[in-house]
């Protein structure tokens, strides 16, 4: 009998190390929420990550790169060592080529490819429009003149010549890439979290997500300013795609009660109009930035056109008069 007691005892013992060390094991695997909030590109980007990793080699990561994209991209600002937009544009140097950080130039080839596929509708080489409008509208010193827009046209003349090898021609085009820096950082975020085996987390910036998987393995469910058809919030919801809204409210300024775009029409060189807002759905960051400036700078008919040729991404637009129009596909992202 005593042998008996012993023997169950050993096995009651091995069953409740064998329990002790599995709750341990849970304990320090337990996959807990981190949260951290970056302020670059003149915005907040809250990333919001669901794993049992150190975070602070994880966050410290993704603070070197969107500092590194947001100094690369600055257009009013210049940084020691660093040949960037506001290099391009107001450099000294006296030779006839310069040469940029790769990141740099995969950003300019890209946005010149979309250039030319959208034949003229986006534009690059605005910044001195850019600028001078935001001054205006932002310091409410009233609406430029005709001959005023004028000069900044000249400003803007000089086209971006990509030369290979990272090299451009420097002749100081005005480049302006509005938003889409961004897109390409949060690419990047992405890209490297998904090397660290991290797959659960979201990235917003104003009402733009780009999301991996929730905790549960479903889809984020992000609400949209554009209303559905019982005239509420479209719900969309997804999961490693990036949502992508032009003309929220963070994107006009207000002057003697009227709304303009930050977006500057190449045709016009006035504010966008064509749209109040397009929302677009993508696989990568950079995509849907990009795809969501073209379509807010053309009317909804030309803009569906563009989404028929670019597989893979969806959109829905609010045109002026709060008409709603969705592409083939955007319902799928819809609840």
């Amino acid at each position: 009998m005593k042998n008996m007691h012993d023997k169950i005892n050993k096995i009651m013992w091995v069953i409740a190390i064998v329990l002790a060390l599995g709750l341990l094991f849970l304990l320090l695997n337990k996959e807990t929420w981190h949260e951290q909030t970056f302020h670059y590109f003149d915005t907040d980007i809250k990333v919001r990550i669901y794993h049992n990793k150190n975070m602070d080699a994880v966050v410290s990561k993704i603070d070197q790169i969107y500092k590194e994209y947001d100094h690369l991209t600055d257009a009013h600002k210049s940084y020691d060592g660093i040949v960037n937009i506001h290099t391009i544009r107001y450099n000294k140097e006296d030779k006839e080529t310069l040469t940029l950080d790769n990141k740099l130039y995969e950003i300019l080839s890209y946005v010149n490819e979309w250039n030319k596929k959208s034949q003229g509708i986006f534009k690059i080489n605005q910044g001195a429009t850019t600028d001078g409008w935001n001054m205006y509208l932002k310091e409410q010193v009233g609406i430029p003149s005709d001959d005023v827009i004028q000069n900044w046209k000249e400003q803007d003349c000089e086209s971006l010549y990509l030369l290979g090898d990272s090299k451009i021609k420097n002749n100081h085009p005005m480049i302006e890439l509005g938003k889409i820096p961004l897109g390409f950082a949060n690419d990047a975020v992405t890209s490297y979290l998904k090397k660290e085996g991290i797959e659960h987390y979201l990235i917003q910036e104003n009402g733009n997500a780009t999301a991996g998987l929730s905790v549960n393995q479903r889809p984020y469910k992000v609400a949209l300013s554009i209303l559905n058809k019982n005239n509420v919030s479209t719900i969309t919801q997804i999961k490693n795609k990036t949502i992508v809204t032009y003309g929220a409210t963070e994107d006009y300024y207000e002057y003697n009660d009227q709304l303009y775009s930050r977006f500057i029409d190449p045709n016009t060189s006035k504010p966008a109009k064509h749209v109040k807002q397009v929302t677009v759905i993508a696989s990568k960051a950079r995509e849907a930035y990009v795809v969501g400036n073209i379509l807010y700078l053309t009317s909804v008919s030309e803009g569906e056109k563009i989404i028929n040729n670019v597989p893979g991404v969806e959109a829905k637009w609010e045109d002026l008069d709060g008409n709603i129009t969705s592409s083939s596909k955007f319902y799928q992202y819809e609840v």
